[in-house]
């Protein structure tokens, strides 16, 4: 708390250190990256328009030709929130003192063009990754 209260003070955003631990881990950036991808397989096999969630605390939008993954973070550790506008357009926001757009539906990246390059901070249980992986096999 202390270290982010000077950060405030110097006009910087609140930073986690366990946040930034995590996604270095190697092992963990794959595991969300397969998440990822393994739900928006789920999303087109059911043919709805996107899969929203959020557990595993890394937050943002990812895109495929049929349809959209939207993860919102979480709101205890990183402050993100995932919005609807009146228009119905997405939003992904960081509110630390003010909120701030990190993400905005129509930027969300192509999996075949972005890699790994999204921060990790969570892992899921195991019964939960089964059944998943099991819904997009």
């Amino acid at each position: 708390r202390w270290f982010n209260a000077w950060r405030r003070l110097k006009g910087k955003p609140y930073w986690s250190l366990a946040a930034w631990v995590k996604s270095r881990i190697g092992k963990a950036r794959t595991f969300i990256r397969r998440f990822e991808l393994a739900a928006l397989t789920v999303a087109e096999k059911g043919n709805y328009d996107g899969f929203i969630c959020g557990h595993i605390h890394s937050a943002g939008f990812l895109r495929s030709e049929e349809g959209l993954y939207c993860n919102d973070g979480d709101w205890v550790e990183h402050c993100t929130a995932l919005v609807e506008q009146e228009n119905g357009r997405l939003e992904l926001l960081h509110w630390s003192e003010s909120p701030i757009v990190l993400a905005k539906e129509p930027d969300a990246p192509n999996p075949d063009v972005c890699g790994d390059a999204r921060p990790v901070i969570d892992t899921l249980p195991t019964a939960f990754v089964e059944q998943v992986n099991r819904l997009a096999s």
